[in-house]
């Protein structure tokens, strides 16, 4: 079975990475990634490591010549399968023309997001645009991959119940060889400073703003440390943040890293203050591999991953001084059984999440359509 993966970019990012794991696990699947706009980092990886990849290097006035590119490609190189996912207007155009013109081409959207994310709603400037593209697509396709239920229900809301039934769920995955599962943790008593750790981008809808004003109102006498991995346009605003509140020998600021599982490894408690509605958590799945306790805003799809209580913490109320709360009893009760057996459950529900299941239910579907 031939596929075709359609993206804008092959940047660093959560789709990116995501495709690169597609095409490492695949076994049915015979992959050819095709990056419209530009290449980048994981478009070289990929292709380092023998993936078939296409960078186009085009722009959205080449519309026609995508289509005419792809229909060729599509043609000449007997794909099955045509996968698009980032919500480039461009992107979803050709997908649904190919679709006109290729009839056995079986077509996918790969929803990554909720589809208020997915449209960028909060930006007004080619909306309309956005918004056609997508529709166009979304109702001629053969089938849809959401990253969660939460997606699945944002599509329906929009959309309407008849599509429901060509949404399938496949939950995104871990690599556990990569983020190994340790579910022994936690039996010996943690001595000196509990290390707390942020994992992601650095924007507005992150709430890292949100963790260090919660930071703030604990106690100095509290002997924690918090990590934040990561960059994006709020670097500057987090900083200025951290030098208002005299927070300079508690939260730390450490950029991009490589070796996330390593930082992973050595924490305790996991923060994701996000404050949309985040349509998956892919690190929070990967901190509960490592037993940490995970807290996290009742949002998005997170309650899919957290079962508040047993395996992490969800807040139902979005503030500093909740999310203070939360995290200062986790630091003090860090050694109690409670959150020992919380750490261990985590851990176990982690394997849920796997890379290898996610790409078998995604061969399963794309057989499926094939063979009607």
């Amino acid at each position: 079975m031939k596929v075709l993966h359609l993206l804008a970019t092959g940047s660093v990012g959560g789709i990116e990475v995501l495709c690169r794991d597609i095409y490492r696990k695949s076994t049915n699947m015979e992959n050819i990634f095709c990056f419209v706009f530009s290449g980048g980092e994981i478009a070289e990886d990929m292709r380092d490591n023998g993936a078939d990849v296409r960078v186009l290097n085009y722009k959205n006035k080449d519309i026609l010549k995508l289509i005419n590119y792809l229909y060729n490609l599509c043609k000449d190189e007997h794909v099955d399968v045509a996968v698009v996912h980032h919500g480039a207007p461009i992107n979803h155009i050709a997908l649904a023309v190919l679709k006109s013109r290729l009839k056995s081409l079986k077509t996918v959207i790969y929803s990554h997001g909720n589809i208020q994310d997915t449209l960028r709603e909060n930006i007004k400037r080619g909306l309309y645009f956005r918004k056609f593209a997508y529709s166009m697509c979304f109702k001629r396709c053969d089938a849809v991959v959401a990253i969660s239920e939460s997606v699945k229900n944002s599509l329906i809301q929009r959309y309407g119940e008849q599509f429901g039934e060509k949404i399938n769920i496949v939950y995104n995955g871990i690599d556990l060889d990569k983020f190994k599962p340790n579910c022994d943790i936690g039996m010996q008593n943690r001595q000196g400073s509990v290390n707390i750790i942020y994992v992601g981008r650095l924007f507005k809808a992150k709430g890292v703003d949100i963790l260090v004003k919660s930071l703030a109102e604990i106690s100095s006498e509290k002997n924690f440390i918090c990590n934040i991995i990561g960059d994006g346009p709020e670097k500057e605003n987090i900083k200025s943040l951290i030098k208002e509140y005299k927070l300079e020998d508690k939260v730390v600021l450490r950029g991009v890293q490589k070796n996330v599982p390593e930082w992973l490894n050595k924490s305790d408690i996991f923060v994701h203050p996000a404050t949309w509605e985040e349509g998956f958590g892919i690190t929070i799945a990967e901190a509960m591999a490592f037993g940490l306790i995970c807290i996290a805003f009742n949002k998005g799809a997170l309650p899919e991953i957290i079962d508040s209580g047993n395996n992490g913490f969800l807040i139902e109320s979005v503030s500093e001084k909740s999310l203070s709360e939360k995290i200062l009893y986790c630091i003090e009760h860090i050694n109690d059984e409670e959150l020992i057996e919380i750490r261990k459950r985590a851990c176990e529900s982690s394997q849920r999440f796997s890379i290898d299941k996610t790409v078998l239910d995604l061969e399963h579907i794309f057989n499926r359509l094939c063979s009607r």
